[in-house]
């Protein structure tokens, strides 16, 4: 990516559109103390946020004419992933010259909450700024469009990227895929493949898993598996969320004995089940009313050294509930408690049915 330019008026045009609606200049920023008077300032939005952008948010509390060009790229990264576009705005507006590290954080922060709209201006402002965006800039773009499920936008993003003389990589690629992928559009989702190869790029184990995905919501499971040997030949490994795709995909068509024998492939070919894998077979069980095996593979869990998750118990009281079994779903819950796991409005519901 590029260096910080020098201000002029193109930079001070897409910085002045970037600040929006949200936006707060310097002098509204020093009139409220040089603190920012805390707002949005959600601690508990806080707790999945790496440390060092904990620690850079926290220091913009404080100080943010102490921050360098580092920490103001986590700051604004850190509001993009807690969902807090205003906060991440007037932050933006506070750097004096944003540099194509802050613009992509920008672009990042719109796309994780799915805004193409908005990482569509980020991608002008930073041509504004004479900063010229490349194919990681148009494929964070092109994310944001995936995440809304707009093909057609994410398609016009990837020959946008062409257009500018940025040759599209694995991660493009992928992007595109993921759109077809999510949308339950096998075909198009081979077609992306295709072009992929053709353009010698070679696909990793991101674009088998997406190609898998695609299969699976489009209900071919066919499709799925020979995409599953596909791999094997390619010398590619399949992975845990491969499989776990896979299972949730026959569960989904009630064809338990098919998700029970992927189960035991993954084993067989050394791959350990996680959690998540174990919650999808345990959920075809709840689905038949099986409740002996759901259980079966609640021991299952522990038995691999595993912590049942939320998921887990969760899917259980639903169970019980549904026949009517209070008691079995408040002991669940007291298994919950005691692993100082934090249950949800949907968990304390089953309490009540």
């Amino acid at each position: 990516m590029s260096n910080t330019t020098t201000p002029n008026n193109s930079y001070r045009k897409g910085r002045n559109n970037m600040r929006g609606s949200y936006g707060s200049d310097r002098k509204t920023h020093r009139r409220n103390g040089g603190r920012g008077r805390r707002q949005g300032f959600v601690p508990e939005k806080m707790s999945n946020l790496a440390p060092r952008q904990k620690s850079a948010v926290k220091l913009y509390m404080k100080n943010p004419e102490s921050l360098n060009h580092m920490q103001w790229t986590q700051v604004l990264i850190a509001y993009g992933r807690m969902g807090l576009p205003q906060q991440m705005e007037r932050a933006f507006a506070l750097i004096k010259e944003p540099d194509s590290y802050h613009f992509s954080a920008l672009l990042s922060g719109y796309s994780g909450m799915g805004w193409p709209e908005k990482a569509e201006e980020v991608l002008q402002s930073m041509k504004e700024a004479n900063i010229s965006p490349d194919r990681v800039a148009f494929s964070i773009l092109m994310q944001a469009y995936v995440k809304k499920g707009d093909i057609k936008g994410a398609e016009r993003v990837f020959n946008k990227m062409i257009n500018a003389g940025n040759s599209p990589d694995d991660v493009a690629y992928n992007t595109l895929m993921k759109a077809y992928a999510r949308q339950g559009d096998s075909k198009g989702a081979q077609g992306v493949l295709q072009r992929m190869e053709q353009a010698l790029v070679k696909p990793d184990i991101y674009t088998y898993n997406t190609l898998v995905l695609a299969h699976v919501n489009s209900g071919n499971m066919a499709g799925a598996e020979k995409v599953l040997e596909r791999m094997k030949t390619s010398g590619i490994q399949p992975t845990v969320l491969t499989f776990s795709t896979l299972m949730k995909g026959y569960v989904k068509q009630d064809r338990v004995k098919e998700a029970e024998r992927l189960l035991a492939k993954m084993r067989w070919t050394g791959i350990q089940p996680n959690a998540v894998t174990y919650n999808t077979l345990m959920q075809a069980y709840v689905k038949n009313d099986n409740l002996t095996e759901a259980h079966r593979v609640l021991g299952q869990i522990r038995k691999a050294g595993l912590t049942p998750s939320l998921v887990t118990f969760t899917t259980l009281m639903k169970a019980h509930a549904k026949r009517g079994d209070g008691k079995s779903a408040e002991l669940l819950m007291d298994h919950m408690l005691q692993a100082k796991m934090k249950p949800d409005v949907y968990a304390y519901s089953q309490l009540i049915k």
